[in-house]
């Protein structure tokens, strides 16, 4: 009887074996990592080395700890006690919205994302340092899209290196000295060894020796390449500065100059001459091109700089145009057309639960459904206001002095005045704005747009004063007739959008009557 249970014996360990040796594998040629207080030893500054640390960073990483408190103000952490070990902490950054009351002192959580860093803090303890993670009381492997893209796309970028180089790409690390930087920076472009026509006519520089080449400062710009200078809050043309070579002249510069641009030519000796009609028609004379000893330089006349200003909680929206509509196949409200505004005062803020009850109690406007014996939920005082129908959100704004924003308005404001596809830019970003995240946040919780307003993108949907009629658009055509019956227009993504979803320029259908948890409100007014 003995020989059969030490035969599964044996047939366990070699299975316990087997199992271990293919997770052994598995976890190899993934982008995953357990983070565990060995582990965290392991990796630590002043024991591992710089390989076993580059290896490790920005990769998928998983574990459980257990919750010592929220750290910061405007960035906002986690902090977990990894195991037993007080020493041995992991620190959880750019988390979703959440719900703070969920954190229990000492209760254990699952997180995920990537892993950034390792740093000893302030009490000598070693934090393990996760971006882009999610955070459950459920146990599993999970990561936000924010933090599989970014994997992804590392490895990706390192396979290509591997694959130009022909070998294994070193990875770049945090503690690389300046004199390596330097290193590998391009030498600078020697000067031409053919001289010009003219060299013979044209004067020594003081203090060199007849026939020998002068030496040029390597950080200024190449000869006769076209400096852009933009406008005061542009960035700035790189190609200006480029090491690749152009034609001569300053055909680079007429490429991109306008009405408002001043060429200007810098001398050898550091002085300067605009581009007028005589000086080109001198130039023109002796050869076709600007002498070889002056540069172009574009410069542009400095803008005005954009007026802001805040008055009551409102944002003044200065008058301009805003593009509606879209051209795209899968969009159906086009065509893509232009609308000029004049200037207007919109809220800075969604109307929140607290200032909906002020309403209601000086009016005796009924409160919205959801809200518990006609009081606001416990923590939603600062939440927008929802469940309220279009009759409601401009009884509001009447009581306030205010009105609803036009669907033209509000998109100005939203796509502010670069008119981006989102309120925060053109590339979608939830880590930006209360986008996927199944859940309202209080108002403000994200960064302000360029107008500085907040929740332009996410959080709730919000209503207009127009009609929900075809584009289009025009203020003359009935649509902004208050009193004219039919469904009104709600303008911007809630919480649950997607990408195409979050987009500024979305427009649904809603009845004035219909009330909705992801529909809210902000107010307008004209500007005096």
């Amino acid at each position: 009887m003995a020989w059969p249970k030490f035969g599964m014996v044996c047939l366990l360990m070699l299975a316990f074996l087997v199992a271990a040796d293919f997770r052994a594998r598995a976890q190899e040629g993934s982008f995953e990592v357990e983070i565990t207080v060995e582990w965290v030893r392991a990796v630590e500054p002043e024991i591992a080395g710089p390989a076993t640390r580059l290896e490790s960073y920005d990769r998928l990483a998983y574990g459980k700890g257990r919750f010592l408190r929220l750290e910061g103000k405007s960035r906002r952490s986690v902090l977990l006690r990894l195991g037993n070990d007080t020493q041995q902490l992991v620190r959880l950054f750019d988390l979703p919205c959440f719900d703070q009351k969920l954190f229990a002192s000492g209760q254990q959580y699952y997180f995920g994302g990537v892993f950034s860093k390792v740093e000893r803090n302030s009490t000598g303890g070693i934090e393990a340092i996760i971006t882009y993670a999610n955070l459950s009381e459920v146990e599993g492997r999970f990561y936000s899209r924010q933090a599989k893209e970014f994997a992804a796309r590392t490895e990706q970028m390192r396979r290509q290196n591997e694959t130009i180089l022909g070998k294994k790409a070193p990875q770049a690390s945090s503690e690389t000295s300046a004199g390596q930087v330097r290193a590998t920076q391009p030498a600078p472009v020697p000067p031409a060894a053919t001289p010009p026509a003219d060299a013979k006519s044209a004067p020594e520089p003081d203090g060199a020796k007849p026939g020998e080449k002068e030496e040029e400062d390597p950080n200024e710009p190449p000869r006769n390449r076209p400096v852009l200078k933009r406008r005061m809050g542009e960035e700035p043309v790189e190609t200006a500065a480029s090491g690749q070579d152009s034609s001569p002249g300053v055909r680079g510069a007429s490429q991109t100059a306008t009405d408002d641009d001043v060429v200007i030519y810098r001398r050898r000796d550091g002085s300067r001459r605009p581009a007028s009609a005589d000086s080109s028609a001198e130039t023109r004379t002796s050869r076709s091109e600007p002498d070889a000893s002056d540069r172009p330089v574009l410069r542009r006349r400095p803008a005005a700089p954009e007026e802001k200003k805040e008055i009551d909680g409102m944002v003044l929206v200065p008058k301009g145009g805003v593009t509606l509509g879209s051209n795209q196949p899968e969009d159906t409200d086009k065509p893509l057309h232009r609308v000029e505004l004049r200037a207007f005062l919109i809220d800075k803020y969604e109307v929140t639960n607290e200032e909906y009850k002020q309403f209601c109690e000086a009016t005796g406007h009924a409160v919205p459904p959801c809200w518990v014996a006609k009081s606001i939920p416990k923590g939603l005082e600062r939440h927008p206001v929802v469940q309220v129908s279009w009759a409601d959100a401009a009884d509001y704004a009447r009581w306030a002095g205010k009105r609803l924003p036009t669907e033209a308005e509000w998109e100005r404001a939203a796509k502010g005045p670069n008119s981006y596809r989102y309120a925060y830019g053109n590339a979608f970003d939830p880590q930006k704005a209360n986008s996927t995240t199944q859940k309202a946040a209080a108002v403000g919780s994200y960064a302000a747009n360029e107008f500085g307003l907040f929740d332009m993108t996410g959080n709730v949907s919000e209503w207009t004063s127009s009609l929900y009629l075809p584009y289009p658009y025009s203020e003359s055509d009935g649509r902004e007739d208050a009193k004219t019956a039919g469904a009104r227009t709600v303008r911007g993504g809630h919480h649950s959008s997607d990408e195409p979803g979050s987009r500024c320029l979305i427009r649904k259908k809603e009845l004035p009557d219909h009330g909705s948890p992801l529909l809210g409100f902000r107010c307008a007014r004209d500007a005096r």
